[in-house]
């Protein structure tokens, strides 16, 4: 696994490396849905990817094919575009898109960033159908939530995030980077959570004020 997931980096423009999850191997059904989830958004075969495929000027979408379960940075990474912002992920209102948060900012200073299928891990997810509900709800949560925050903490990217969510909602749903994986899951826990995303962002900043 480390091997595997660390030999992107010899490339000195790569600055992050994601691997793959796996759900434990169970026939568990809460567990095949968990596995399901994670292996939708990820594609089947190593991309790298750069600020330079996306014509928006707006690389979110490439930086949400990456997972925080099972990733690797450069120092530099942190040296030169900071450090995991503490108003996303567990224990914050948000509770995601940490990572996203991360690959979105190393994407927009240039460098690029590597997905690793090889290089899986096993997690261990829970095992009932509230805790599966409860990730799609935190997945649209913090989606929303790094909008609000590229909206309210970077004029230069207040069109281009108007933008974005004009094209999401005027579209119809996206095939999933990994045709293998049926991303078949219930939508009305993601859009409660996009909905909460914005007043999870402000509460975080409170929280840390």
């Amino acid at each position: 696994w480390l091997p595997r997931l660390i030999a992107p980096f010899h490339d000195p423009e790569v600055y992050a490396v994601a691997g793959a999850v796996a759900a434990d191997p169970s026939p568990d059904p809460v567990l095949q849905a968990f596995d399901r989830l994670y292996r939708a958004g990820l594609p089947p075969a190593r991309v790298t990817h750069e600020a330079t495929q996306d014509p928006t000027g707006f690389p979110l979408r490439l930086a949400m094919q990456g997972i925080g379960m099972n990733m690797a940075f450069r120092r530099e990474a942190f040296e030169r575009f900071g450090y995991f912002d503490e108003r996303f992920g567990r224990g914050a209102p948000v509770g995601d898109s940490e990572e996203t948060d991360r690959f979105f900012a190393l994407l927009r200073g240039g460098v690029k960033i590597v997905f690793e299928p090889s290089a899986t891990v096993i997690h261990s997810f829970p095992t009932d159908w509230r805790a599966f509900r409860r990730s799609l709800f935190h997945a649209g949560c913090g989606h929303t939530a790094l909008l609000t925050k590229c909206f309210l903490e970077d004029p230069a990217l207040r069109g281009k995030v108007l933008r974005y969510v004009a094209s999401r909602l005027g579209r119809k749903a996206e095939q999933a980077p990994n045709p293998d994986a049926r991303a078949d899951f219930p939508r009305l826990p993601l859009v409660l959570g996009s909905l909460y995303g914005p007043v999870a962002f402000l509460l975080s900043g409170r929280n840390k004020a």
